[in-house]
């Protein structure tokens, strides 16, 4: 027996995972059918837990702007319409409106973050949206048809 394999078996035996029925060293697996079934589902609802884990922490990553840069442009849309597409830094803090098909939609505009303050829109999930202040990041407003989106400048 290698220095390895005695090395792997004593782990086994330390956290009592010995692969054999009675969990002592020297004896051998009875081979009892249920017992192998009970662990290979264990060791494949580990192995799946870990593997969702490690998805659901990298989308979460992902998904907080962690590694987005700054945004360059604003671009807000009406329709099939481009309202708005100018530098973020250019412009100034404040309010700027935007007509839809329901109305005039609120967009705000601070330090380099933008929000939609008010809609016409029913549900206001535009306006509970938020800030948004990556590249990437979309505010839509479907019943009025507006689109806030911030994106990088084309190269």
């Amino acid at each position: 027996m290698h220095t390895m394999d005695k090395e792997r078996r004593s782990i086994f035996d330390r956290f009592g995972l010995n692969r054999n029925r009675a969990g002592n060293p020297g004896e051998t697996d009875t081979g009892n059918p249920d017992e192998k079934r009970r662990r290979k589902k264990a060791r494949l609802i580990v192995g799946l837990s870990i593997i969702l884990l490690a998805v659901a922490g990298g989308m979460w990553i992902y998904s907080s702007g962690l590694f987005r840069e700054d945004p360059d442009m604003l671009l807000v849309t009406s329709g099939d319409k481009m309202v708005i597409w100018r530098p973020l830094k250019d412009i100034s803090d404040g309010t700027i409106p935007v007509e839809g098909p329901l109305g005039t939609t609120i967009v705000e505009v601070r330090q380099g973050r933008v929000r939609v303050l008010s809609s016409p829109c029913p549900e206001h999930i535009c306006m509970n949206t938020g800030w948004i202040s990556k590249t990437g990041q979309i505010i839509v407003c479907m019943p009025n048809r507006i689109v806030v989106r911030l994106v990088k400048k084309p190269s």
